[in-house]
């Protein structure tokens, strides 16, 4: 009777904590800007796939595949569902909406991850790495949505996060209306207000003017090929909005007014480069 006990107990230990941990494979998505990724194309995204949308099937062998959105459609957010609900589940810690998406969320018991607070433009691409899936020589494909509006409502403001929301939504608002191409920069200067930020990518200057959600294409004289700025600063002396000084190793290079951004020193692209 007291071998039978000491083998049960063991058998008990055996089955916790680590086997229930074990009962589903813990898997994440990631998705992201193209820029830096190989040129490795997976499925385009058709009109078909959005509103109501029809499944997209992801590429899955365990490496990142770039997806061109041809939907007619401006993308705001994704919602996937795992391959094997029975042995798998999202992990929120391994999913990510990197430089693309700024919310990510897992729901329905870890069977479906949903995707929002970003946009991928029509004619745009974006990066998505899936989990690799096999079940014997079978390859278990994810299924996804892409939606037209974002899956995901804001978290409720509260006061102390007031500038981090303000902040939040002056980057959101950027994503919205600048091209994936011009997204990958590190230079950049945000006015006090949370108003304006001025940033350089590719060579070209713009300044994004949260309140009229637009973003201009800014012509100056200084020559960033040959200085291009390491630090971008704000400062006020007397007018309203004040200046973006761009600088490069403690030297001034450029100066933007904010006032003259609508008198002809800069210009609104209009319609979104597509």
């Amino acid at each position: 009777m007291l071998r039978f006990t000491i083998i049960s107990f063991a058998l008990l230990c055996a089955m916790t904590p680590n086997s229930i941990r074990a009962q589903h494979n813990l898997v994440g998505v990631t998705m992201d800007l193209p820029d830096g990724h190989p040129l490795r194309y997976g499925s385009t995204i058709k009109p078909s796939h959005v509103d109501p949308p029809s499944p997209i099937r992801f590429d899955v062998n365990g490496r990142g595949y770039r997806y061109p959105n041809r939907s007619s459609a401006d993308i705001r957010g994704f919602r996937i569902r795992v391959a094997d609900p029975i042995r798998d589940r999202f992990d929120a810690s391994l999913c990510s909406g990197d430089r693309i998406f700024g919310r990510v969320r897992v729901i329905d018991g870890g069977k479906v991850v949903e995707f929002g607070d970003g946009i991928v433009l029509d004619k745009d691409e974006m990066w998505i790495h899936m989990p690799n899936r096999s079940q014997g020589g079978r390859r278990i494909y994810y299924l996804g949505e892409a939606l037209t509006s974002d899956p995901i409502p804001p978290t409720p403001l509260t006061v102390n996060d007031n500038v981090e929301q303000m902040r939040a939504e002056l980057w959101a608002g950027l994503r919205r209306v600048c091209p994936s191409k011009y997204r990958n920069f590190s230079t950049y200067g945000v006015t006090p207000s949370l108003s304006h930020l001025c940033f350089v990518s590719s060579g070209i200057t713009f300044v994004y003017d949260h309140n009229k959600q637009t973003l201009f294409e800014v012509h100056h004289s200084g020559r960033l090929e040959d200085s291009p700025p390491n630090r971008i600063s704000h400062q006020t002396n007397g007018d309203k909005q004040g200046t973006f000084v761009l600088w490069n190793d403690g030297v001034r290079i450029v100066e933007l007014a904010l006032e003259d951004l609508s008198t002809g020193v800069a210009y609104s692209k209009g319609e979104r480069e597509r």
